[in-house]
């Protein structure tokens, strides 16, 4: 089995090359150089296409001839068209990443609760939402107008090669700060509302996907979480724990404080970061009953090992 990976320089990419190659596929990373590509395993090789040249794309998609594709970098419409354009008869299967961004506001109350998690059929987002969770949902719709595609919606995917997300963004000197004593910024009205996705489950839920001879519902879109919902201060407390600093001090702020603080790149993605929609993972336990993910605590403590093991 050929699996081709678009964008696999992040934690994701690097877990689902791993896992893929593990499983038996032989695997192609298509990126752009403009960062260091990290290692790949046994099985696994890198070709430089920018997926924004369609011919090249599709001169690449040929040369490879993929039973698979997962396509973890569709931020626009215009680039998962592209894509779907490009993709040769021998693809079987497609799964886009997306993001619990797409889903527009509450979700109606189900079961009398008005907190309940966004399924997969709620409402997305309209004209007047972010920039990029307009482009995420432009992304979906021109993805699956293919029939052999699936969405995936993610929360908080972390792993090993990524600095840990704070409330203004990744933070590599994070664990200075932590043994330091420094206040982190965070919102002052915080209930649990991260669903952190340790990047190894996130790959085992794409290789279950690209086996599943069908998918069967409609809309083909699958909602993927970790193990726990936390408060910011919950997650940076499992940082804390992995480094074997102290608990963590937070600076409760309002949402315009923070975005007063936030660097100028990060506006696009704040709303989401302040305010993360929920996400209901029923119809993934009910594909696979024996699903279970790893706990943030274990799993940022495997991110923290990873990272220091280089």
């Amino acid at each position: 089995m050929r699996t081709l990976i678009v964008g696999g320089t992040g934690c994701g990419g690097r877990a689902l090359a791993r896992t893929l190659t593990t499983a038996g596929h032989r695997v192609r990373v298509l990126a752009r150089g403009q960062t260091g590509h990290p290692p790949l395993p046994t099985g696994a090789d890198a070709v430089l296409v920018d997926r924004h040249d369609g011919l090249a794309l599709a001169a690449a998609l040929d040369d490879f001839c993929p039973d698979f594709v997962v396509d973890q970098i569709a931020y626009e419409g215009a680039e998962a068209e592209t894509l779907r354009r490009a993709l040769p008869s021998s693809v079987r299967r497609v799964v886009t990443v997306s993001s619990a961004v797409v889903y527009e506001g509450a979700p109606a109350a189900r079961a009398g609760r008005s907190d309940a998690p966004h399924e997969e059929g709620d409402p997305l987002v309209g004209p007047g939402a972010p920039a990029f969770a307009q482009g995420k949902v432009a992304a979906e719709h021109a993805a699956l107008e293919d029939p052999r595609a699936i969405v995936v919606r993610l929360g908080l995917l972390f792993g090993p090669g990524h600095p840990p997300l704070t409330p203004l963004g990744r933070a590599a000197d994070l664990r200075g700060r932590l043994a330091a004593g420094e206040a982190v910024p965070v919102p002052a009205d915080d209930p649990p509302r991260l669903q952190p996705l340790y990047a190894g489950d996130f790959a085992e839920i794409v290789l279950r996907l690209l086996d599943a001879p069908s998918f069967g519902p409609s809309p083909a879109v699958l909602n993927a979480t970790g193990a726990d919902t936390l408060d910011w201060p919950a997650w940076l407390r499992a940082w804390a724990t992995a480094w074997g600093t102290p608990p963590p001090r937070v600076d409760p702020c309002t949402p315009a404080e923070l975005a007063r603080r936030a660097p100028p790149w990060l506006t696009r993605f704040l709303p989401a970061l302040l305010a993360p929609p929920r996400l209901d993972t029923t119809r993934l336990r009910s594909f696979w009953p024996d699903w279970q993910p790893t706990p943030t605590v274990e799993a940022v403590r495997a991110t923290v090992r990873a990272d220091e093991a280089g």
